[in-house]
């Protein structure tokens, strides 16, 4: 009987081995793995199998944005401060990474604002990045004999040496159109070389796959809204948005109330991380206009949208996986656990034991 016993014993304590490694090998995956569970938490997956993917960045008080086109290009335009650099660059690799992406095919840098560029330096770094357009702003390292404007900031400076120090082809960012696919893509550049407000320097993108269309404004002001619809009036065309990058994070003196109502978004999509973006003035122009929905990233994380032919996903951070939390829960279960299965053994020991001496009586 003792023999038996013991060999339920040891049955026992392997079982219970193999379940404590089990709990641990969860509890490292969930550790080391924090991003992909947040990423599958929030159904983003699906937003990886669209034919068309935006990806709003939660970079703070900044901006940065990727496009992914049908054919699996790689966009990114602007790179955030320098404060969110390294997050951006894990943020960024995970994305490439599930699409398969070796590279970034094109760098699109706004304009010389410490917001969107401040990122540059690690992002050359980190990534193996194929053509970059900059703007028509020179930092105070270069030859500003053709009349560009001339910009003094350090963060700008760094952001420009790096991409000179990598080799890659650079050029100004002009008006553009080109298409990846079904997808059209079209940059819309300022009209000057000269403006009172570095933001003013801020390039428009607009794409358009099949009847869905997007608009990346950076921090374009209401001078660069009003060049574009009159470059559109012009044109006898007209541009309605499906889905918005709302100019500058929401700052009051953007997005003008004719302007939206222009190109009638649908959803909008503000990266903003102080108190005081997205404006209150902003909001209540994008609700005038009949917009579905207005996410922010300071609210909702990092934002994507997957465009398919016929259909689109709009994904958020919001349902946040707390890990840690997993974690501590999953330590309290195998405490109560491993208590639970010793007051059993226990119980069967003396169970065990009174069969036995009543046995020998």
């Amino acid at each position: 009987m003792k023999k038996i016993e013991n060999i339920k014993l040891d049955e026992y304590f392997l079982w219970q081995a193999f379940v404590t490694i089990i709990l641990l090998a969860l509890m490292l995956f969930l550790v080391i793995n924090q991003e992909a569970v947040q990423f599958y938490a929030n159904n983003f997956q699906r937003v990886t199998k669209a034919d068309v993917q935006l990806y709003f960045f939660d970079v703070g008080q900044a901006s940065s944005t990727l496009i992914v086109t049908p054919d699996r290009k790689s966009i990114l335009f602007d790179t955030g401060s320098t404060d969110s650099a390294e997050s951006l660059a894990e943020n960024l690799k995970f994305i490439l990474n599930k699409n398969k992406i070796k590279n970034l095919d094109a760098l699109i840098l706004s304009h010389s604002d410490a917001d969107h560029v401040g990122g540059t330096m690690v992002i050359m770094q980190n990534f193996d990045v194929k053509r970059v357009f900059r703007p028509k702003q020179l930092s105070y390292i270069e030859d500003s004999s053709d009349g560009y404007q001339v910009v003094t900031t350090y963060t700008y400076a760094s952001a420009i040496q790096s991409i000179y120090n990598e080799g890659c082809p650079v050029e100004y960012v002009n008006n553009l159109s080109t298409s990846f696919g079904n997808l059209e893509i079209e940059i819309f550049a300022p009209n000057r070389i000269n403006y009172s407000e570095t933001n003013s320097f801020s390039p428009f993108i607009y794409g358009q796959y099949y009847n869905k269309t997007f608009l990346l404004t950076a921090d374009a002001t209401a001078e660069r809204e009003d060049e574009l619809l009159t470059k559109l009036e012009q044109s006898g065309r007209q541009m309605k948005i499906d889905f918005l990058q709302v100019a500058h994070h929401g700052s009051k003196y953007c997005s003008s109330e004719k302007f939206l109502k222009a190109i009638s978004p649908k959803y909008a999509f503000v990266s903003a991380g102080d108190e005081i973006h997205p404006s209150q003035e902003v909001l209540t122009r994008l609700k005038d206009v009949n917009v579905r929905k207005t996410l922010v990233t300071k609210n909702d994380g990092m934002l994507g949208v997957g465009i398919y032919k016929n259909n689109y996903i709009i994904c958020d951070m919001h349902q946040f996986f707390d890990v840690p939390l997993a974690v501590m829960l999953l330590c309290v279960f195998m405490f109560v656990l491993w208590h639970y299965l010793e007051v059993q053994r226990e119980n069967k020991k003396i169970v065990v034991k009174k069969f036995c001496n009543k046995k020998r009586l």
